[in-house]
């Protein structure tokens, strides 16, 4: 049973990065399965290591119900207190899933720093376009009110002309 649920987890990740275990030869699907068996043993023992590690937390709380002190009295007693808070900090500070937390959150941070420089980026350009928006139409109007001026220009010669024809006529 476990074999299939290995074949059916390396069919997928063989998948995800192009290939199929169908179109693989002999061969190499024996090395694979092989290698498949080796990851999973290292990921269930990693598991098993950070299950460990997690059940291994130093807090008050832990401390005092391991050595059967209660914890009223750990909080009462500042040096006590003091003194497993320290050895917690320390704790964590070895723990690597709290090392990946803290990348994790500076990326986090720089990534929302990232983002809001593209949000205020995107504010800008959408202002420009709306600003181009509003001068394109301006043009067009001016070139309206061009286009009329001409026509009346026109006339207007054409008014002077017919004055000035007349004039000469009379």
């Amino acid at each position: 049973m476990e074999q299939d649920n290995i074949l059916d987890i390396i069919k997928s990740e063989l998948s995800n990065i192009g290939y199929f275990y169908e179109e693989l030869s002999l061969n190499q699907q024996e090395h694979i399965r092989k290698i498949g068996r080796e990851i999973s043993k290292r990921l269930m023992s990693q598991k098993s290591a950070l299950n460990q590690i997690s059940q291994n937390k130093i807090s008050i709380s832990s401390i005092s119900e391991s050595v059967g002190i209660s914890r009223k009295t750990i909080y009462n007693n500042r040096v006590l207190a003091e003194y497993i808070k320290e050895a917690e900090i320390q704790y964590s500070k070895n723990i690597p899933t709290n090392k990946s937390d803290e990348n994790m959150k500076e990326q986090l941070i720089i990534s929302r720093e990232i983002i809001n420089k593209m949000v205020k980026r995107d504010i800008n350009l959408e202002n420009k376009r709306i600003e181009i928006d509003s001068l394109q139409k301006q043009i067009v109007a001016y070139k309206n009110e061009i286009q009329n001026l001409i026509e009346r220009n026109i006339e207007l010669s054409n008014e002077l002309k017919n004055v000035t024809q007349l004039k000469i006529l009379k």
